[in-house]
């Protein structure tokens, strides 16, 4: 629909996946340079993340995103479907130390495991209630930041034992 507000991602093997919402799907790009002649050349091609507002995440080679508003988990190989679950509308995600950081279009922080098998939602809390939260959460060492278009509200995170 010519409405493209997901950034596109640069993977690995010189690959760009790209996604878009309205109905317009995925697309996973291998990027090649033969003797100073760029070429883009599509990989596959699919309706199965559907990124609206929010860029999808790249972790051990599977791409997590909220399609059409729901988080679902794309093999980069194939680009097949892994699973989708977890209704947190046209919110916006990061990672953290194997932790999807998800700020969902209702206001709660949601954190998930980055986990390919299957949704492992870990936490889900209040914390802007009231209007549409679209604004990506913020993390700057243990401290994340979120904020609507009302407030924002800064935590402070446990620190990882790792």
């Amino acid at each position: 629909s010519g409405i493209n507000v997901a950034q596109p991602l640069a993977l690995p093997d010189d690959q760009v996946f790209v996604s878009a919402g309205y109905d317009s799907g995925a697309l996973l790009l291998q990027i090649r340079n033969l003797e100073d002649k760029w070429s883009a050349e599509p990989v596959w091609k699919n309706k199965l993340m559907k990124c609206k507002m929010s860029s999808a995440i790249y972790h051990d080679g599977f791409l997590y995103g909220l399609d059409d508003g729901i988080l679902c988990c794309l093999d980069v190989a194939t680009g097949k479907r892994r699973w989708k679950k977890g209704r947190y509308g046209h919110g916006q995600l990061l990672l953290a130390d194997g932790i999807l950081v998800i700020m969902a279009e209702s206001g709660n922080l949601v954190l998930a495991a980055a986990n390919s098998d299957e949704h492992q939602e870990l936490a889900n809390l209040p914390m802007l209630p009231g209007g549409k939260t679209w604004n990506a959460p913020a993390l700057a060492g243990n401290q994340l930041l979120l904020r609507n278009h009302f407030e924002a509200v800064l935590l402070e995170m446990a620190q990882s034992n790792k």
